[in-house]
């Protein structure tokens, strides 16, 4: 048993190892980006509210359509775009980042 907790601390630190200059990457690249103000305000304003409204209504036409969807065999596509694509332009991107 300890063995095998030894081989996989291991490999966790390895793998952590290999992908960390991607994440820097990644990480730089979103500091180098210079939005305007006038373009945070807007978003705040506008379109974080319209994207908070389509998040909530793409829920409640999800849960609707989820019967017809399941029979169709495409639930995870009606989830990607009624909910979730929703709610990432909302909650996951940088502020000003359109």
């Amino acid at each position: 048993m300890y063995n095998l907790m030894k081989r996989l601390m291991v490999f966790w630190i390895a793998a952590a190892l290999v992908l960390a200059p991607w994440g820097a990457a990644v990480w730089a690249e979103e500091l180098e980006r210079d939005v305007s103000a006038e373009a945070m305000t807007a978003d705040l304003l506008l379109a974080r509210p319209i994207g908070v409204v389509a998040t909530a209504a793409g829920w409640l036409i999800y849960v609707v359509s989820l019967p017809f969807s399941m029979g169709g065999g495409n639930r995870d596509m009606a989830y990607q775009k009624l909910v979730s694509e929703p709610a990432n332009f909302t909650f996951s991107r940088p502020l000003g980042d359109f």
